[in-house]
This record gives structure tokens, sequence and C-alpha cells, in this order.
């Protein structure tokens, strides 16, 4: 999936929360003074601590501001729908984007995305292991403010992808020659060594500055997630629809290559002075 940055110049991005490529509804803020003896915002306790007394509310009704509480306990921006029409200042300098895909709101200060805390990059590829996702979805989170540092976390989630394919995972130069020998095609050999290259040296500084090199870290993301798409999600699929075939089929496969096998194996002899 191509990621589509979050910017208040754009009617649709990629949403901070769904990650979906998503048209955006755009919103001004206004306020209504808060008036009575309080005058500060009002913050719900535990919700299942609401007491509604001898409320002659309908159950519809309750369910309807405990559901109301509990975003708010949440932290949850979102608009309170009214009826009545009230007097409101404009709030200058702060707007809401509402999600078309997913219907989340995202809170901006001028042209910063100030909530939620966004990711950069794509989303990393769902055939990874948890914990390889967990590194990418780090480096995402610190990409704009550390791009040096998002860089060696991606790294380390090579080093680990090594692992999950098979590799020992300690040395990712020498797990990627070991894949190279057993097929792996030239092409996904240059994406894992670009981000061995580019990560080791955004944590020992030598010829490559990443100090401001954003971009280079955002495109590590999707060199990790091709290899991924390659390697594990494309595999997995192929696999799947194989093991779906009748089993006649199958067996006329199998016996194919062995067939194959043997062929091979009597070309060599044949070739070989040796025998």
């Amino acid at each position: 999936m191509i990621f589509r940055e979050p910017s208040i110049r754009s009617r649709s991005f990629s949403c901070p929360y769904c990650g979906a490529h998503a048209d955006q509804t755009w919103y001004d803020l206004s306020g209504n003074a808060i008036r009575g003896d309080k005058r500060t915002p009002f913050l719900p306790g535990n919700v299942d601590d609401l007491d509604f007394g001898d409320s002659q509310l309908n159950a519809d009704v309750i369910q309807q501001i405990h559901h109301w509480a509990e975003r708010v306990s949440n932290k949850e921006i979102f608009f309170e729908e009214k009826s009545n029409a009230e007097s409101v200042f404009r709030l200058y300098n702060v707007n809401v984007s509402r999600c078309y895909s997913c219907s989340k709101i995202a809170l901006w200060h001028h042209h910063s995305l100030i909530h939620p805390n966004t990711r950069v990059g794509a989303s990393p590829n769902a055939d990874l292991n948890d914990d390889i996702r967990a590194d990418i979805d780090e480096a995402r989170s610190i990409i704009s403010l550390s791009p040096r540092g998002a860089a060696a976390l991606l790294r380390l989630a090579v080093q680990k992808l090594c692992k999950q394919l098979g590799e020992p995972g300690k040395d990712i130069n020498q797990d990627i020659q070991s894949l190279v020998t057993k097929g792996m095609d030239p092409h996904l050999q240059q994406a894992f060594d670009a981000v061995r290259v580019v990560g080791n040296e955004a944590v020992h500084p030598g010829e490559l500055d990443l100090r401001d090199d954003r971009d280079t870290a955002l495109l590590l993301i999707d060199l990790i997630n091709i290899v991924a798409q390659e390697l594990l999600t494309n595999k997995k699929s192929i696999a799947s629809i194989y093991d779906r075939l009748p089993t006649g089929k199958l067996g006329g496969i199998q016996a194919r290559a062995r067939a194959a096998a043997d062929k091979s194996s009597q070309v060599k002899k044949t070739n070989d002075p040796q025998t």
C-alpha cells in the first residue's frame, strides 16, 4: 500500500488511525463558554460508577450516556450531536479531519498533526512476526524526529526477518548470502543489502549521513515490505492454493519432480569422469 502523508492541504491521505488512503472531511472548530459554578471541563470518572438515582431516563438514553462517558474517559476526540443552535466562537489555528474509511477524528494545530501520535510510512506486512512489526511501528513513530534512529530500528527488523526466514539472525551479511545461495532473487538481495547498509551507517556514521534523510528511512520500510511480500506472503498464498489441488494431481506433480531429479542425476553421472 502506498503511503500518502497526512497534510492539512490534502483532501485525501493515509489515515493515521486505520492506514487506509481515504478522503477526509475537514472541520473548523467553535467553542461555547463553560458556565456555572465549576467553570472547568467535566471529565467523568469510572463509567460504571455513574449514578442516575431515581431518574426516569429510559434504557436507551442511559446506554447513550454510558457510551459518551466511555469515549470521554478513553480520551477519544469525537463530535457530540446537538439539535439546538447556540452562540459559538470560531477557534482559529485548530482544525479536525475525519476519515471517510474509519470515521475517526484527527486534531491539527496550524499545519501540524498533533493527535493521534501518528506513525509515518507504510504499515508493516501482516505476515512479519509480531516483534518485527513492533520494531517497524516504533521506527515509523520516530522517523520525523530521528531518521537515523528509525533506520537503526529497521536494520534490527531485517536481522529478525532473516531469523524468521530460517537463518541464524546473528550476522545480517552472512544471512543474506545464505538466502542468495538458497535461491533468493538478486533484486531481493539488493533490498536486503540496502536496509543493512543504511541501518548500519545510521548507528556508525561514515560516508552516509542520515541526519536529515527522512525519505530514506521511509524507503527502507517499503523495501522490508517488498521482501516480506515476496518471501512470506506470496509463498504462503501459493502454498495455500497448491495444497487445495486434488490428490491425484499432486501425485502427478510429485512423480514429474522425481523423474526430473533422476534424469538430472543420470546426466551428472555421464558427464562426471570420476564415475
